[in-house]
């Protein structure tokens, strides 16, 4: 009988609250697919998922610092940028390598890309070119706050007969920053 009264009591303060319910939406995003975005870069240069402000030159700017230079990627931004979620592949010594986003979802301040991986198979011909396989999503400006973003991705390898292999999908990496 106690725990009931307390229960009661809870509810009539309001301090009892239902979980607040957040709707995902599928933006409509154009992202900018390149597969050069380091230009003629041959060296090392492993994957990355940042959130950068601005158009696609500082885009690139900012991907070759941090992938070229070691430098680190932005995780505060102000309420009136242009900000972008970027998808870089690495660098990979032939072609073959592709990427594809299939969906940007948004609920609240969290974000989750979808994104399909290509690689080839073995024995596959391919272009002898360095790839870095590089998506840039524009999402806008964002109102001040905390957000998140995931990577999802599926891959997509070719067998010797030419046939998809098809993985399954993978948190592949998670990015904060905030908006003030």
């Amino acid at each position: 009988m106690k725990h009931g009264i307390f229960l009661l009591i809870l509810v009539l303060c309001g301090c009892a609250k239902a979980p607040v319910s957040v709707e995902t939406v599928v933006l409509d995003v154009e992202p900018v697919i390149d597969y050069y975005s380091l230009g003629g870069y041959t060296g090392e240069g492993g994957e990355a998922f940042l959130a950068v402000s601005g158009d696609t030159g500082y885009v690139r700017k900012k991907l070759n610092e941090v992938v070229m230079g070691g430098g680190t990627a932005d995780t505060l931004f102000k309420e009136n940028e242009v900000l972008n979620l970027v998808v870089f592949r690495g660098v990979f010594n032939t072609g073959g390598y592709g990427i594809e986003i299939d969906k940007v979802k948004r609920g609240g301040n969290s974000f989750a890309v979808y994104a399909t991986y290509t690689d080839p198979g073995v024995g596959m011909m391919v272009t002898q070119a360095f790839t870095q396989p590089t998506a840039v999503i524009p999402i806008g400006s964002l109102e001040k706050g905390s957000y998140d973003a995931e990577l999802v991705v599926t891959t997509i390898q070719k067998d010797e007969s030419g046939d998809n292999i098809i993985g399954a999908d993978v948190e592949h990496a998670s990015i904060s920053f905030v908006v003030e």
